[in-house]
């Protein structure tokens, strides 16, 4: 398992790779989605420690300073500005959940993602005015396991199954021979 400062890496790797911006609040935002989705999908914590309800959504608190000492709230980060003692390429090495998380939330706005998880259960619960509480894993987990979803997460499950169904194909290509590459592209209509 990760620390939770090793998935903002990732998170922050991811977007670079792709050379967009990625803002401390959307960060923090995209930890508590990945978290909640691991803990109803997978039945672990992508990450060890705690998520607090704050005023302006869930944060991570040690991954929320360590970032913040280095940028402001609203401005773009990048990964040698976050933990530069960590290696570059352990930032590539993707948990396929972190990736689908990236690549559906990922694209709304920072503070769209902050309205939307002010409306969600595990925040609403955990939020006192002037205190900042933990959000249980067990609410998250309940939260996101739930059958009426609303349709911003029924959207991510679609989104997240496709993924999957995509990296199953890539890890059935990926130790074939060149021949039994071509007969399989021939098999599935490719050439």
């Amino acid at each position: 398992m990760k620390n939770s400062q090793e998935v903002a890496l990732q998170i922050v790797a991811y977007f670079q790779e792709f050379s967009q911006e990625v803002t401390p609040q959307k960060v923090q935002k995209l930890l508590y989605y990945a978290q909640g989705w691991s803990l109803a999908l997978q039945n672990q914590p992508l990450f060890q420690e705690s998520i607090e309800a704050w005023e302006r959504g869930p944060v991570q608190k040690e991954t929320y300073f360590q970032i913040r000492h280095q940028r402001g709230e609203d401005h773009p980060i990048r990964r040698n500005e976050v933990i530069p003692e960590l290696d570059a390429f352990q930032a590539y090495q993707y948990h396929p959940l972190l990736h689908a998380v990236c690549g559906y939330y990922g694209r709304f706005e920072d503070h769209y993602l902050s309205e939307q998880t002010h409306a969600e259960q595990p925040w609403a619960s955990a939020y006192a005015q002037g205190q900042k509480t933990e959000i249980l894993p067990t609410d998250l987990k309940n939260y996101f396991s739930q059958e009426s979803l609303p349709p911003i997460h029924q959207d991510f499950l679609d989104y997240f199954q496709e993924i999957q169904g995509f990296d199953a194909l890539a890890s059935e290509f990926k130790n074939l021979t060149e021949q039994e590459l071509a007969q399989k592209e021939k098999e599935l209509g490719f050439v």
